[in-house]
């Protein structure tokens, strides 16, 4: 019997490791995804930028 998640298409384990090779590159596309304009603490309202 097939394992159904494993069975499954999409992102593999090379393109992921292809496209975020460093963990720089990783880190940058979260950052962006969680906030293109920057981030803001939804606590102290403070901003970030990534470096």
């Amino acid at each position: 019997m097939k394992n159904k998640i494993q069975s499954q298409k999409g992102y593999s384990l090379i393109a992921l490791m292809r496209d975020y090779c460093t963990e720089k590159q990783c880190r940058y596309a979260l950052f962006q995804l969680r906030g293109p304009q920057g981030y803001v603490c939804p606590r102290c309202e403070g901003t970030a930028t990534l470096r």
